[in-house]
């Protein structure tokens, strides 16, 4: 039963991996092999013209600076935001935090979309519609974060805390030199999801970066211009490949230390 199951698990796996596996590929080949019936499996006459193509007839490299700008703004903000919140809820009692902890979960249910025009005109009010400030501001908060980092310190022994004040730490220095150090999986998880969301949201970048494009938002406005190229299904091909393969890396540099350490801290727990 055991061979059985790593069979269809490796058939799902290959199913799923097939479609990137030939838009990455077909990246890399020329259009008369792209066009070939039936499609070829393994790449052949393997060259960078699509990239160089792609590179020379449109502004890339500056969009992705920028894209990696809010990407890393929006993540440092939100672990920043949800770890001080989370050690608040955490480690004090004060009044209105059950009506707090309710209000942050159901903020979790409220699509983002929902907030996009209130948002944009309060930041068009203080003059700041536009540029990076925009783009990354109204995203650092991190509702799933602030309940994730509250839960994960709930399980560290009070007496570290206690340990530090008796010490005379004061509660800046134990937060951030006894407790959160703790809460290095967390950190992962944050950094990874606001870092892909920061990545792919479209709409949002689309209002606040009109002078500076992103990404995202530069291949697609300039979509049709790269269909009806001379190679147009070799530079989508690749410009799908851009998308995918940065998060693609991180994610694989990342998820093994925050998932160990998940498993980890549920033991403990």
């Amino acid at each position: 039963m055991a061979l059985i199951r790593n069979i269809a698990l490796i058939l799902i796996l290959v199913l799923l991996l097939f479609p990137l596996y030939i838009m990455v590929s077909g990246s890399f080949q020329p259009l008369k092999f792209l066009l070939t019936m039936p499609p070829r499996i393994l790449p052949v006459d393997l060259t960078l013209d699509n990239y160089i193509q792609l590179l020379t007839g449109t502004e890339v490299l500056r969009w992705t600076m920028n894209t990696l700008i809010i990407c890393s703004g929006i993540a440092l903000g939100a672990m920043i935001i949800a770890s001080m919140a989370g050690y608040g809820f955490s480690v004090y009692r004060f009044r209105g935090r059950a009506f707090g902890l309710a209000f942050l979960v159901s903020l979790i249910v409220l699509p983002s979309q929902v907030l996009v025009v209130p948002t944009f005109v309060m930041l068009r009010k203080l003059g700041i519609s536009n540029g990076f400030i925009a783009a990354i501001f109204p995203k650092v908060l991190s509702v799933m974060g602030i309940i994730l980092f509250k839960n994960y310190i709930d399980k560290i022994p009070r007496g570290v805390i206690e340990s530090g004040r008796i010490a005379g730490a004061g509660e800046w220095r134990i937060m951030w030199g006894l407790v959160l150090p703790q809460c290095r999986p967390i950190f992962g998880v944050i950094a990874l999801f606001y870092g892909i969301a920061g990545w792919q949201d479209f709409l949002w970048q689309l209002l606040t970066m009109r002078r500076n494009q992103t990404l995202i938002v530069g291949l697609i406005l300039h979509l049709r211009a790269l269909m009806i190229s001379s190679n147009g299904v070799g530079m989508m091909l690749a410009v799908g490949t851009i998308m995918f393969v940065p998060m693609f890396l991180i994610y694989l540099a990342t998820s093994r230390f925050f998932i160990s350490q998940l498993s980890l801290a549920g033991v403990r727990g």
